[in-house]
């Protein structure tokens, strides 16, 4: 005679407890969906969107171009992500005051990156501009380090994941760049 076992039946505290772990991999927004599949899971999730802005800063006299170093240990051009009800060139200019103290004026976009961090679909675009007004002493975020202007050889080493490297971005152009980074 074989024993014949009844189903396990589910809970409300089973059912309860799997609706949640469903929920721990998904980082809803509502506005912007980026899909990608949770690491843990395995299910779909979505990504938040991040949007970043970075000015090139480019004294052709001394051919030199301005890089911030930051708390994270990286060397960028000044820039920094977009407040909700800003746009791209506001944002722009806000980060260089904030990181160096400059007034500046916000051009042509140069470079579009992009890359998948820490969770977040993240949009880089980099705008060429130009000083309008130099503090007479720079004035750093509480974030920011050391604000340097190097020549263009230094600038492209701190700044590796450009292909075309900085010179690209000095070079009058008839579009943006567009890379994704690894």
């Amino acid at each position: 005679m074989e024993l014949q076992l009844e189903p396990r039946r589910r809970t409300w505290k089973w059912r309860l407890s799997a609706l949640i772990k469903s929920f721990e991999c998904i980082r809803v927004n509502m506005r912007r969906k980026y899909w990608h599949f949770c690491s843990n899971c395995g299910r779909r999730a979505t990504m938040k969107r991040v949007d970043v802005v970075y000015v090139l800063l480019y004294d052709e006299v001394e051919q030199k171009v301005l890089m911030v170093y930051n708390k994270r240990g990286t060397w960028s051009l000044p820039g920094g992500g977009v407040e909700k009800g800003e746009t791209l060139r506001e944002a722009a200019i806000r980060e260089v005051k904030e990181e160096t103290g400059y007034d500046v004026d916000v051009h042509d976009i140069v470079a579009l990156n992009e890359a998948f961090m820490d969770g977040n679909h993240v949009f880089f675009i980099t705008f060429r501009g130009t000083i309008v007004h130099a503090p007479v002493v720079i004035s750093k975020d509480e974030n920011i380090i050391d604000v340097q202007w190097v020549d263009i050889e230094t600038a492209e080493q701190r700044m590796p994941y450009h292909p075309n490297g900085i010179r690209a971005f000095l070079r009058p152009t008839s579009g943006a760049q567009y890379t994704i980074q690894q």
